[in-house]
């Protein structure tokens, strides 16, 4: 690989002023090209993860204790990019489609500084300049979105540029050591799961040490990264014991949420059971009309080429794929030919492949946190197409064949994704997008219900959902009486059985209603017997389909707008 020809920092090759303006002209267009495609889905419907940290953080800008007065499982940082986005655009659906852009072009900006020490070339930079801007967007990993990936991703990848120039250039210095551990711990403050990345870390800041077993300065090191690392979490631990929930805090952060994972994992897991011993998948009736076939063997192959997962929980590379196939043998490069910084890249994927699989649950934003490193693997692989060019004629019969073959894949990859991302991404509306790749009809639908009740009852209403569809709360603008906003999923798990965690919530959420009797209540998901018998003392079912589920509202408020559906 390029990556291990030289040890000296990578440079800019040449002194020519045409050559350095053409570079930065490309990179210039990346950027623009990168927030144009961001553009492109402004108006897409948020979905509930989105929307669950919109309203945290907008309940908290307003007062409310965070986990006491709207309760929610992340680290405390998880939802500081919405409380910026919401105090600096309101609480609007625009606000959160724009957020992501910032943090967008500080990972791009990574990208290209970490496939230029990778590759050492200004090819390699350019490359993975390129190929993330191809990649970022990419609908079927909710790249368009807001979900918490992006902001983990502008953390993560600015630690992996100083991780990989720490290691191409043999030190580290303990400013360096402490801004890699800060950027990791961030990102552990966002998911927990980024907690992986402390490995490639640690292993990046004291690779000159460790090679040269000089323990002396390794473990100051460390100990500063692992303190930079700390910093976001005792910052969190602050501003909670600020707003006097600090034992909220770490009940939500490492008591429940952790329970929460575990019981939706096995769920996913049963799941999956059920689906690959069928016979036949019924799941799928609109699969079976299309092709006339519901066969597992047919379902994996549509599934993984053109839908992702049937359980609309995972996602199979679809619109990236000749990308993700670079990146893999750009990782078993890495580890085999790469030196120091081809190690610290290894590392990084697998920790990467750890922080997606540890929750156990695989929903396809999880996958955005592989983009960066597709990118990168990509660059380095095209920076490198001469030297294995040149290697593959010293080969005969099919191994020259094989190195021919590979070195057009490499240089058709980028193209081919963006024919692909222009297919899937750019052909397609907005709420096409939501509907086809992520599951969403749910969510342009709630977008209109919201505003409809919004438009039928006006401001400052109460609303009440059991289950996920917390959008209803941003397009309506009205809250919760409860800090039990949303259904998570051990409390659809268990809405018929008994969990002291669960049994607590419930008992609350029923104090909370009969205190302040919502307006409106949202039923989504099977109601726990609590609400079904609230719900028949004083609310009318004005669009139920199924029995228990639908929208009720309180006959208060029929009388007060003699409001009809």
């Amino acid at each position: 690989m390029a990556m291990s020809q030289q040890t000296e920092p990578a440079r800019w090759y040449g002194t020519s002023r045409i050559r350095r303006f053409l570079h930065y002209l490309v990179l210039t267009g990346c950027v623009l090209v990168t927030v144009a495609l961001r553009l492109h889905t402004v108006t897409e419907p948020v979905d509930c993860d989105e929307a669950t940290y919109g309203y945290v953080a907008w309940r908290v800008l307003n007062g409310a204790r965070l986990y006491a007065d709207v309760f929610e499982n992340k680290p405390p940082l998880a939802y500081a990019p919405y409380a910026i986005a919401v105090a600096v655009g309101g609480y609007t659906e625009t606000a959160i489609r724009l957020l992501p852009i910032p943090f967008v072009l500080v990972t791009l900006f990574a990208v290209w500084r970490a496939g230029a020490w990778l590759s050492r070339s200004e090819a390699g930079a350019l490359a993975a300049a390129l190929s993330f801007t191809v990649i970022q967007s990419d609908p079927f990993v909710f790249g368009n979105g807001a979900n918490l990936e992006i902001y983990m991703n502008a953390c993560l990848a600015v630690a992996f540029w100083l991780a990989v120039r720490s290691a191409a250039a043999g030190k580290s210095s303990l400013a360096t050591a402490f801004w890699i551990g800060l950027l990791v711990g961030a990102a552990t403050a966002i998911k927990q799961v980024a907690a992986v990345f402390l490995i490639p870390a640690l292993i990046a800041t004291g690779w000159g040490p460790l090679a040269s077993r000089n323990w002396r300065s390794l473990l100051p090191r460390w100990a500063t990264l692992v303190l930079g690392a700390l910093v976001p979490w005792i910052l969190c631990a602050g501003f909670c014991l600020a707003q006097g929930v600090f034992w909220e805090f770490i009940d939500a952060v490492f008591v429940y949420a952790p329970e929460v994972a575990r019981h939706a994992s096995e769920r996913t897991l049963r799941d999956y059971q059920i689906l690959l011993s069928a016979e036949r998948v019924p799941v799928l009736p609109g699969l079976a009309a299309a092709t006339g076939d519901a066969s597992v063997r047919t379902l994996l192959y549509t599934t993984l080429f053109f839908s992702g997962n049937p359980l609309a929980n995972a996602w199979w590379a679809t619109g990236t794929w000749p990308i993700a196939v670079l990146a893999v043998v750009a990782v078993v490069r890495g580890f085999r030919t790469g030196g120091a910084s081809g190690l610290i890249f290894g590392v990084w994927a697998v920790a990467t492949t750890a922080a997606i699989c540890w929750p156990g649950l695989f929903w396809q934003h999880y996958y955005m946190l592989y983009l960066p490193l597709f990118a990168v693997g990509v660059g380095d692989e095209l920076a490198d197409l001469r030297n294995i060019w040149v290697a593959t004629k010293l080969r005969g019969g099919f191994a020259k064949l094989v190195g021919r073959a590979y070195v057009t894949a490499v240089l058709f990859a980028v193209p081919a994704v963006a024919v692909l991302q222009a297919y899937f991404y750019l052909g397609r509306a907005p709420e096409e997008i939501t509907e086809r790749y992520k599951g969403g009809l749910q969510w342009v639908a709630l977008r209109k219900t919201g505003q409809s009740l919004r438009q039928q009852l006006g401001e400052g209403r109460n609303l009440f959902v059991w289950g996920w569809q917390s959008p209803l709360y941003l397009y309506t603008n009205w809250t919760a009486p409860t800090p039990y906003f949303f259904t998570d999923p051990l409390m659809q798990e268990f809405v018929s059985r008994p969990h002291p965690m669960v049994d607590r919530r419930k008992r609350r959420i029923l104090e909370d209603l009969r205190k302040n009797p919502p307006d409106v209540i949202f039923v989504g998901e099977s109601p726990f017997q609590g609400l079904v018998l609230f719900l028949t003392d004083g609310y009318i079912g004005v669009t139920n389909v199924v029995p228990d589920r639908g929208l009720f509202v309180r006959i208060g408020v029929l009388r007060e707008r003699l409001w009809i559906r």
